[in-house]
C-alpha cells in the first residue's frame, strides 16, 4: 500500500477531522440507527482515502474483526454475522428497511433482531482498523481506542444475544413440558 505522506501542517488538519469523526461515531454509541453510524464510517473511509492517497478495502477491516472475535472465542452465528457484513457495507435491506412495521407485527422479530451495539460495535473496530494503517502515532492511538470500544461493545452484544437466545430456548421448553 503506498501512503501519501503529508506534511505537518496537513497531518494536524488530517487528525483534527479524524478525531471529530472518531467523536461523532462515539456519540452514536447508543443509537439505532444504522444509517447515521453507517454514514459516519463512510465519512472516515472518505477522509482516510482521500487524505491518505490509498484505497481501503472494508472486507480486509471485516476479516480482521472476525479473526479477532474467533481468537478470542466470541461466536456470532453465520447469519448474523451476514446481516452485519450487510449492514456496515450498506448492503442490507432486511430488517432495516422495515424495522418499525415488523416489529409492530411480529414481537417474535424483535427478539431475535441483531443487537444495535454490534453493527456499532463492528462499525468501530473497522474504522480502528483503518487508522492503525496510517504511519502517524495518534492515529495509532485514536484506531486502538476505537477498536477497543468497539471490541468490548461487541462482547457485550454477543454475551447478551446469547443469553436471551438460551433463556428463550428454555421458556419454550418449558411451554412444550408443560403442554405434554
Amino acid at each position: 500500500m503506498q501512503l501519501n505522506l503529508m506534511n505537518p501542517t496537513e497531518q494536524v488538519a488530517f487528525i483534527y477531522r479524524i478525531n471529530q469523526l472518531k467523536d461523532d461515531l462515539m456519540k452514536l454509541k447508543k443509537s439505532k440507527n444504522h444509517k447515521k453510524i453507517h454514514n459516519v464510517f463512510k465519512k472516515i473511509i472518505s477522509e482516510i482515502e482521500v487524505s491518505c492517497n490509498i484505497q481501503l478495502n472494508v472486507d480486509e477491516a471485516l476479516k480482521f474483526c472476525k479473526k479477532e472475535f474467533d481468537y478470542q472465542n466470541k461466536k456470532i452465528s453465520k447469519n448474523d454475522w451476514k446481516e452485519v457484513v450487510d449492514k456496515i457495507k450498506g448492503k442490507s435491506r432486511s430488517r432495516l428497511v422495515l424495522d418499525k412495521q415488523e416489529d409492530k407485527k411480529n414481537p417474535e422479530e424483535q427478539q431475535n433482531r441483531l443487537p444495535d451495539n454490534l453493527i456499532w460495535g463492528i462499525t468501530c473496530m473497522c474504522c480502528g482498523y483503518f487508522l492503525r494503517l496510517i504511519p502517524i502515532p495518534v492515529c495509532h492511538h485514536i484506531g486502538n481506542v476505537l477498536l477497543g470500544s468497539g471490541f468490548s461493545m461487541c462482547s457485550n452484544a454477543i454475551t447478551s444475544k446469547t443469553e436471551a437466545d438460551k433463556k428463550r430456548e428454555e421458556e419454550e421448553k418449558g411451554r412444550y413440558l408443560c403442554a405434554a
